[in-house]
């Protein structure tokens, strides 16, 4: 997803070249970029092409990826709301383009917000949302979360037992984070240990 980002700034500076105040040299490899861009973006708005590491679509419409689903879909989802607002100057892209890629990052928002029939996958947002995602300070209790004696003499190391394999919810609530994301059938285990399969 790096590569994507840089055809954005890519972008930019063609915009700034174009105001007369960079060289051409740069045009040739900002265009490759942009052809790769628009790739990779097909790739996502169709669900699946040599692009992207995209494995199938949900039934709920996620674009599945074996690794970070949803990290991967926020990436691209704010990549076309970039795009498709003419971050480029709206010289690459047609109106109907730019309306997909706004729709497209519209769906991928809505869905991890929680328009999936299950969870807001967001942290503390809406009346659903995962309570026990894998993260140390937030799955150790305040009693253990020091890392060990901090001057007060009683605090105890945070390490699997205590975190890790702690029954029940996160003791303090990580706000704003984005869990890693559903099964490619839009199941969800809430559960710090599936980590070892899939990463928060």
């Amino acid at each position: 997803m790096q590569w994507p980002a840089t055809v954005l700034l890519l972008e930019q500076w063609q915009l700034q070249q174009q105001q007369g105040t960079l060289s051409n040299s740069l045009l040739p490899a900002a265009e490759r970029h942009r052809d790769a861009l628009k790739l990779m973006m097909k790739g996502w708005l169709a669900g699946q092409n040599n692009w992207t590491s995209v494995v199938s679509t949900s039934p709920g419409g996620l674009p599945w990826t074996a690794n970070l689903p949803l990290p991967n879909v926020a990436a691209a989802g704010l990549l076309g709301l970039l795009w498709g607002s003419g971050a480029d100057g709206g010289n690459s892209l047609t109106a109907a383009q730019r309306q997909k890629m706004q729709c497209f990052a519209l769906q991928q928002a809505t869905y991890i917000l929680g328009a999936n029939g299950s969870y807001s996958y967001l942290v503390g947002h809406g009346s659903k949302y995962p309570l026990r995602p894998q993260h140390r300070l937030a799955s150790c209790s305040t009693a253990s979360s020091g890392g060990g004696s901090s001057g007060s003499g009683n605090r105890t190391a945070c390490d699997i037992v205590s975190g890790l394999l702690l029954q029940g919810p996160n003791p303090h609530i990580l706000h704003g984070a984005l869990v890693a994301g559903p099964a490619v059938d839009d199941s969800y285990a809430d559960d710090r240990t599936a980590c070892i399969t899939m990463c928060h």
